[in-house]
C-alpha cells in the first residue's frame, strides 16, 4: 500500500491562533518601538507574513493510558496577515497560514495485544479575523478556527500469536480558537509584533493512540501597500466689513479630504452676525446660517484651504436708512478671502487678510478626525 500524507496546510496558523497573549497591554515592550506620529498617519492597508519562533507537539494522554514512550519533532509555521488601520485607529486583522515544516511524533503504546509503535504526522490549517485598536497595541476581539488532520502508521511486532504488520489510519479534529495578536512596534508604512492564542489545541486520542497538545507562538510584520486619505475638520472665524459700515462676525465648522490628485474637497456650515452702520446714515442688522464649500490643494506637507460659496448670497441683512428699511440677501465675509496655508499637523493654524470693499481677517485651525495621540 502506498502511504499518502495529507497536503501541508496547517500547524502554522492553527498553532499561531491558539495561544494567549503573554504580554499585558502595560508591558514595557509594548510601549517601545513606535514612531511618534499621530494615529491618522498609520491609516491604510498592510500585507505581511507571520512565522513561528517556538512550537511544540506534547503528549496529553492521562496516566494509565498505556503510553510508554513519546517523542516529537516540532513544526515551523508560516502564514499571511492582512491588516486595515482606519483613520480613527481601529485595526482589522485577517490571518491564514499552514505548516511550513510538518511536525511528527512517535509513541510506544502498551495495549492488550502487546506493544505498538505509533508513528504520526500532523497537517493543520487555521484562519482568524480579529479587531482591535492601534492605541491599545493589540487585536484580540474576534474568532479563529483550526482544522487538524493526523495520519498515523501503527506497527505491531511479529509474535507467536500473529505476524504483526503496519496499519494506516487517519483522524481529524477541528476547534474554535481565540487568537490574540500584539502590536509591538510601528512607523507609518510598517507594523510588527507577536502572536499567540488563548488556549493550546488539544487533540484527543482513542485507545492505542496518544492524545496531543499543540502549542506555538511567533512574530509578524506587515508593510503598507495602500494609504487611506483621512478626513480633517476645521474651525474658522471671520471678522471685518463686507461694505462700508456693515460689520460681520462669523464662525464656520467644516470637514475636508485630500483627493488622489492633491486637491482638497469638503463642506461646512457657519453662522454670521451682522451689525454696524454709517454715522448719520444707514444701519445694518441680521445674519443667519450659511454653508461653504472647501477647496484648495496640498503641497509638500501643507494645506492651502479656501472657503467658497459659489457666489450665492445666503445671509439676510436688514438695512435701515432715513429713507426707509429693506431686507436683502448678502454674501458671507468668510468666503471673501483667498487661501489660508496650514501645516499638515494636528492643531495647525493660519490666517488670511483681505482689503478693498470687503476687508478683515480670516483665522483657521485644523485637526484630523479620529484619534490624535500617537499609538
Amino acid at each position: 500500500m502506498t502511504r499518502r500524507w495529507p497536503s501541508r496546510s496547517a500547524l502554522a496558523l492553527g498553532l499561531l491562533f491558539l495561544w494567549p497573549l503573554l504580554l499585558p497591554a502595560g508591558d514595557g515592550r509594548a510601549q517601545s518601538g513606535w514612531a511618534s506620529e499621530p494615529t491618522y498617519r498609520y491609516a491604510g492597508a498592510y500585507h505581511g507574513e507571520w512565522v513561528s519562533t517556538s512550537s511544540e507537539v506534547a503528549l496529553a494522554s492521562e496516566a494509565g493510558s498505556g503510553i510508554v514512550l513519546f517523542t516529537s519533532r516540532p513544526a515551523s509555521v508560516r502564514g499571511i496577515v492582512d491588516l486595515e488601520v482606519a483613520c480613527d485607529g481601529t485595526v482589522r486583522l485577517e490571518a491564514r497560514g499552514h505548516t511550513d515544516s510538518t511536525p511528527t511524533y512517535a509513541a510506544l503504546v502498551s495495549t492488550a495485544l502487546g506493544l505498538r509503535l505509533v508513528d504520526g504526522r500532523l497537517d493543520l490549517a487555521a484562519r482568524a479575523t480579529l479587531a482591535g485598536r492601534l492605541s491599545a497595541r493589540r487585536a484580540e476581539d474576534g474568532s479563529g478556527y483550526v482544522e487538524a488532520a493526523l495520519e498515523e502508521a501503527v506497527s505491531a511486532p511479529a509474535t507467536a500469536a500473529g505476524t504483526g504488520g503496519v496499519s494506516l489510519g487517519r483522524r481529524w479534529h477541528a476547534a474554535d480558537s481565540r487568537p490574540r495578536w500584539q502590536l509591538l512596534a510601528g512607523e507609518p508604512g510598517r507594523l510588527q509584533g507577536t502572536w499567540d492564542s488563548a488556549a493550546d489545541l488539544a487533540i484527543p486520542g482513542a485507545a492505542g493512540e496518544p492524545a496531543l497538545r499543540l502549542g506555538a507562538r511567533g512574530s509578524w510584520s506587515a508593510t503598507r501597500h495602500s494609504t487611506e486619505s483621512c478626513p480633517w475638520r476645521g474651525q474658522a472665524t471671520a471678522r471685518g466689513a463686507v461694505v462700508e459700515g456693515q460689520m460681520h462676525e462669523e464662525s464656520v465648522e467644516f470637514v475636508f479630504r485630500l483627493t488622489a490628485d492633491g486637491r482638497l474637497e469638503g463642506e461646512g456650515s457657519g453662522r454670521a452676525r451682522v451689525y454696524g452702520g454709517v454715522p448719520g446714515g444707514c444701519e445694518f442688522s441680521g445674519g443667519g446660517m450659511f454653508s461653504v464649500r472647501v477647496g484648495g490643494e496640498y503641497r509638500a506637507g501643507r494645506f492651502r484651504v479656501q472657503l467658497t460659496d459659489d457666489e450665492q448670497p445666503q445671509l439676510l441683512v436688514t438695512t435701515t436708512c432715513p429713507s426707509g428699511q429693506y431686507v436683502a440677501p448678502q454674501t458671507a465675509l468668510a468666503t471673501a478671502f483667498g487661501t489660508v496655508e496650514l501645516a499638515e499637523a494636528p492643531g495647525a493654524r493660519g490666517q488670511s487678510t483681505a482689503g478693498g470693499t470687503a476687508s478683515g481677517v480670516l483665522e483657521v485651525g485644523i485637526e484630523p478626525l479620529g484619534e490624535l495621540a500617537p499609538p
